[in-house]
């Protein structure tokens, strides 16, 4: 099985604008240009570079104390289509990775990926 160091094959959500990331901060305010999800406990940003690879996205998230965001629910998933989609259709990365032909685990190592097209 493969390791996050060698993942290879991404996911590329194109319904999306372009690449964001998640920042918990429960239930404290945002930083100036993040906005709140729906639940109250993560802040997401928006970067526009889609030219970026999986792993700048994520060494970028990094960078600032976040990470690829992890899409959970169908309620995140609304609000992230809502807030970040129908502007244009250039790709963005999420935290979800391809490990093999039907294993596909989110960075927090979770294996279970849920219908989340809501």
């Amino acid at each position: 099985m493969a390791t996050f160091g060698q993942c290879c094959f991404l996911i590329v959500w194109t319904i999306f604008l372009t690449t964001f990331f998640a920042k918990t901060q429960a239930y404290l305010p945002c930083d100036p240009g993040w906005l709140k999800t729906p639940n109250g406990l993560n802040c997401v940003k928006i970067f526009d570079n889609p030219t970026k690879s999986w792993y700048d996205a994520r060494r970028a998230c990094k960078s600032t104390g976040g990470d690829l965001v992890t899409i959970r629910d169908k309620g995140k998933s609304k609000f992230i289509k809502e807030k970040f989609v129908y502007n244009n259709n250039n790709p963005i990365w999420i935290g979800l990775c391809r490990l093999g032909v039907t294993i596909w685990r989110w960075l927090d190592e979770d294996l279970k990926v849920s219908d989340i097209s809501g």
